[in-house]
């Protein structure tokens, strides 16, 4: 697969087959109780988890996410991420996290930080038509499972990272 292929596997999938690559994508990335709200009315989240870290003093952090998804088209405009920070921000979620299949249009990226220099809650990340498929590639199990990818080098990827994972509960 060349460059461009996943994003464009990833725009024939149904918006709900969409989500679910993003769901297993943010949980192979280390998102703990996700929690999928959709297919529905998924009140300005579509995925929301739990992310901890631990610092070198061994005390554990742990932050709320929620994910939005949207595979669209054309660029992601301010005002519709506007309306989802707005709805992270009133059910104090530590992050937003916007997933798409197209770019963030310059007024949004401007606007995403400006908002992040002012350290408010939520903090906006996101992973847009240029970051997608890149993170995607770190995780070639959930690339596999959901047909994205037929690339044979990421299937036997895949395959190491399940054997790992069988031999450590085997053991």
């Amino acid at each position: 697969m060349g460059a461009g292929d996943i994003l464009k596997s990833l725009h024939d999938l149904t918006p709900t087959a969409f989500e679910n690559v993003v769901y297993d994508l943010v949980c192979a990335a280390g998102l703990r109780n996700a929690v999928w709200r959709t297919p529905g009315a998924d009140g300005g989240r579509d995925i929301e988890g739990e992310y901890s870290t631990v610092d070198f003093s061994g005390f554990h952090t742990v932050v709320r996410w929620y994910v939005e998804c949207k595979r669209y088209d054309k660029a992601v405009d301010w005002p519709t991420v506007w309306g989802k920070i707005a709805y992270a921000e009133n059910h104090e979620a530590d992050y937003l996290l916007i997933v798409t299949t197209a770019p963030l249009s310059p007024q949004c990226k401007t606007e995403i930080s400006k908002r992040n220099a002012k350290e408010r809650h939520p903090k906006v990340r996101f992973w847009d038509a240029s970051d997608l498929e890149q993170v995607l590639l770190r995780y070639p199990v959930v690339l596999v499972k959901h047909g994205v990818s037929n690339d044979s080098r990421l299937v036997a990827a895949s395959f190491m990272s399940l054997a790992q994972h069988c031999s450590k509960v085997v053991q």
